[in-house]
């Protein structure tokens, strides 16, 4: 007995002493009482929150080579990059922060042009430390990428790339292994910040973008990851309900809602997805609102999630076999919700030898989809263009529509 409380002291003590910090990184913490003060003075702050350039103080290094990390030539830095962080609860950590963030952007349209905006959420292990992987990898490779192609397709026309990097605590302790206990603790974190002032931001964002002063040549990309993708999806979720329960055309929030390998189980969809399936029909012109992609090979949310969900609702009641699936798995790894397939081909393979297969044409409009397979190929030509080493060159990309048993059998 006297060994198992020396060992519980002696864990206790680990996970006290390696708790990661509940502090901002951008900002300061400000009461925002002080911002609604009679005399309407705003929260102080101790740092700028300026939307950063590649080479600017402050701006988060990359910590490999560019060479290493990017699989298409570097773009002139026409891009930027800001950061909202929000505490556990949903709250600002300072408001000033969301409100100098849109600011800048006023000032960057008025310099440069309606903006292209992509805002990402990060999800589990991660946060806003300026050395932190996912933050150096969004804004030192995946904004760049985003610059170089709207360069290519647009040239002396290119948009400028704002990207907006939403922060949160999806770490709670630093210690490999030992965090892994966090995935209850982080994923009630989750829906918790989602739940909070995060919807603001993303309202403001699309009020910008779709501002008619701006003539349609704004855009809006939000995207989130793992918990982070739980995050975004509790964020928009009564968004999603309302515009589908309408009988007004759809809108989507900003041009596209894309969530990568989502930690939320299925469950939370389907209410989503009734009201979607029980509409008789929409206008060609609607735009997808909603778009989850999930890689099988994702261990964290195929194999972890479902321990975790299973775990956590042992005792739970279930009506069916079905219900107690929908409540455990991850929402991307639910067969019955996969209504496409997504496959890089193989060497040697073309998109011509593709059976059924129509090439997509990105600069159709509105145009209705009678196959159910496309095959994607710009990126790898233009990649051979650039002279790129044959093992960096992108493989052409086979969407397949799932729509009989038969069309999507790798799932």
């Amino acid at each position: 007995m006297r060994y198992l409380k020396t060992a519980w002291w002696v864990a206790s003590l680990l996970t006290l002493t390696a708790c990661a910090p509940a502090d901002p990184y951008w900002t300061v913490k400000c009461d925002q009482k002080e911002h609604y003060a009679a005399n309407a003075v705003s929260c102080p702050s101790q740092v700028s929150h300026k939307l950063l350039k590649p080479g600017d103080e402050g701006f988060p290094k990359p910590t490999t080579a560019p060479t290493e990390l990017r699989t298409i030539a570097p773009a002139d830095n026409n891009y930027y990059l800001g950061v909202v962080e929000f505490d556990e609860y949903g709250n600002l950590f300072n408001r000033r922060q969301l409100e100098d963030l849109m600011a800048q952007l006023a000032l960057k349209d008025a310099e440069e042009g309606p903006p292209l905006i992509v805002v990402f959420t990060h999800g589990w292990h991660h946060n806003a430390g300026k050395q932190d992987g996912n933050l150096l990898s969004f804004a030192n490779d995946t904004l760049s990428e985003i610059a170089t192609l709207e360069k290519k397709v647009y040239g002396a026309k290119a948009r400028p790339v704002v990207g907006i990097y939403v922060g949160w605590r999806g770490e709670s302790i630093n210690v490999e292994y030992l965090n892994n206990i966090t995935f209850w603790d982080r994923k009630n974190v989750a829906h918790a910040v989602g739940d909070g002032g995060l919807q603001e931001l993303f309202v403001k964002l699309d009020e910008f973008r779709y501002d008619p002063k701006r003539a349609g040549k704004s855009r809006l990309v939000i995207i989130g990851h793992s918990f982070g993708g739980a995050v975004t999806y509790s964020t928009l979720h009564h968004h999603f309900v309302e515009k589908l329960s309408s009988d007004q055309p759809l809108h989507p929030i900003g041009d596209m809602v894309v969530l990568i390998n989502p930690a939320f189980e299925a469950m939370k969809l389907k209410p989503l997805l009734d009201i979607a399936w029980s509409k008789e029909e929409y206008q060609q012109s609607t735009r997808p609102m909603l778009m989850i992609v999930t890689s099988e090979a994702d261990t964290p949310t195929r194999h972890l999630f479902k321990a975790g969900r299973t775990l956590s609702t042992l005792f739970w009641d279930y009506h069916s076999a079905e219900e107690r699936a929908l409540n455990t798995t991850a929402v991307g790894h639910y067969v019955p919700f996969i209504t496409h397939s997504l496959v890089t081909l193989q060497p040697g393979q073309e998109c011509k030898d593709q059976a059924a297969a129509e090439p997509i044409d990105r600069n159709a409009v509105n145009v209705g989809l009678p196959a159910n397979k496309y095959c994607f190929d710009e990126i790898r030509k233009m990649q051979m263009k650039q002279g790129l080493p044959d093992d960096l060159v992108a493989k052409p990309i086979l969407l397949t529509r799932c729509d009989n048993p038969n069309d999507c059998t790798n799932i």
